[in-house]
């Protein structure tokens, strides 16, 4: 089965599923991380640049400790944007930057 958990932001899928995603991946199921912004605009201190980087670091290794991949979707600072392709069919939502990515899922964890 391949398991798509949805976060709009870096460390969301993380805090709020991590321990499912986990039992999804170690009974062999194919799991992907997919997050649509870069985390780049939530620290006063810290450069949305060197920030995005520190999140997406973390993201990495929350992902390779759970057993997941990552999407391979290139996320705009603070943009959402998707187009899944869901098991019962396509879904299109508008978004306001150029690229989009598609990815399919059996079972669709979201945070909302």
């Amino acid at each position: 089965m391949n398991v798509l958990a949805i976060g709009a932001h870096p460390d969301d899928i993380e805090i709020l599923c991590a321990g499912t995603l986990a039992l999804y991946a170690q009974a062999r199921h194919n799991v992907t991380m997919a997050v649509f912004t870069d985390g780049s605009m939530g620290d006063v201190h810290i450069p949305p640049a060197k920030l995005a980087k520190i999140r997406h670091e973390e993201q990495k290794a929350a992902a390779d400790i759970i057993g997941a991949r990552l999407s391979s979707g290139s996320p705009a600072p603070g943009a959402i944007g998707l187009r899944l392709a869901l098991s019962k069919g396509p879904a299109s939502y508008p978004e306001p930057v150029p690229a989009r990515v598609s990815l399919r899922g059996d079972a669709i964890v979201l945070h909302g």
